[in-house]
């Protein structure tokens, strides 16, 4: 960590580091999460990091947003949030069932990204991006992103990509040694026809092939839903979003997931066997609250007054402990336990805040 910080905010920054296996260039967002997780693996070891790097490790006060309100405490506390995982697990165990996939081995993290976007780590761990969570007014996008997810895992499409990886990248190599000689025996520009062919080529599969898998994720999502009673409504809603988002002139080869129009004929192409179950109104209610309070941590104070009426004692409890104002925000908390006592996570937050506050 820098020694001397005079930055206004006293951000704690650390030395950039980059995950030393897995990743290719360290810049896209799966490479950062990959080496994340290697810098978070309690069996690491220091070998598994190399610095510097493209993730910028900050600290977080040890007495969290109640002693510094910024958004390296805030991190660190939904990051380690049992409500959220358990809710979200909650409404996926048909999913996990459908796919065969015993859920107590997943595990479930909650990036603070406003991007609607999931994406699946080592083939156990799902990482949701806040904004799916807030464009979910329903849980059917959620779950129709988690089906498709899911079915990543099941497929075993992670461990197949990693190994397809290598021969993509070897295919590149091959082309890059055979332009280095022919600059050497014939042409520079012979050598470097057969080096932009080569590295086009490599790169043409894997888009190929990430579009291949995607598809196939999509048509397990469709069964996994089905077969879950859910209603796979969800999924064309993400995707007409993705679509209005996508630009006119997106070239389809060149793509890791399918055109979303493709996408969208598939869902409406897709022949429905079970009944839809209709989602009880506990699950929803759980899943709103789960929602609020991800926005009640990370959404800008001034935004959130009027915006939970449903739980609006429960967001301004957490508001206040941003604030700092510890005493207001445990009375509030006290209260809502008055009215629920067999809620386990009221207590948790209660425990939480009086943690970080040191109290």
């Amino acid at each position: 960590m820098e020694k001397k910080n005079i930055g206004e905010n006293h951000t704690a920054f650390t030395t950039s580091i980059d995950a030393r296996y897995g990743i290719t260039t360290g810049v896209s967002a799966e490479d950062r999460t990959k080496t994340i997780h290697a810098a978070i693996n309690k069996d690491g070891t220091q070998d598994d990091i190399i610095t510097p790097g493209h993730v910028f490790p900050v600290i977080a006060h040890k007495g969290g947003v109640a002693q510094r309100a910024g958004h390296t405490e805030a991190s660190v506390e939904i990051a380690k949030d049992s409500e959220v995982e358990a809710i979200v697990k909650e409404l996926a165990q048909p999913l996990f069932s459908a796919a065969d996939i015993d859920h107590e081995q997943i595990k479930v993290f909650i990036i603070n990204d406003n991007s609607i976007n999931a994406f699946v780590i080592n083939n156990n761990s799902i990482f949701i991006h806040l904004g799916l969570l807030q464009y979910s007014a329903k849980p059917y996008v959620l779950l129709g992103i988690l089906a498709h997810e899911i079915a990543h895992i099941s497929a075993g499409h992670i461990l197949q990509m990693s190994s397809a990886m290598g021969y993509f990248q070897s295919i590149a190599m091959i082309s890059y040694m055979v332009g280095l000689v022919s600059s050497i025996i014939i042409n520079p520009q012979v050598a470097g026809a057969i080096l932009l062919s080569g590295v086009a080529f490599s790169s043409r599969l894997f888009f190929n092939y990430s579009q291949e898998q995607e598809s196939v994720a999509d048509s397990y999502a469709l069964r996994y839903l089905d077969e879950s009673g859910y209603d796979n409504s969800g999924m064309k809603e993400i995707f007409d979003y993705f679509k209005s988002i996508e630009h006119e002139s997106t070239e389809e080869y060149f793509r890791t997931h399918p055109l979303s129009e493709k996408r969208i004929f598939a869902v409406q192409d897709y022949k429905v066997k079970n009944n839809v179950k209709p989602i009880f109104a506990d699950k929803l209610l759980k899943f709103e609250r789960v929602v609020a309070k991800l926005d009640s941590f990370f959404a800008p104070i001034h935004v959130l007054s009027n915006k939970y009426e449903n739980n609006f004692e429960y967001v301004n409890a957490i508001v206040c402990y941003r604030q700092g104002k510890i005493e207001e925000a445990i009375a509030k908390v006290n209260s809502l336990i008055q009215e629920s006592r067999n809620d386990p996570y009221l207590y948790e937050l209660k425990a939480e805040m009086l943690y970080k506050a040191e109290i």
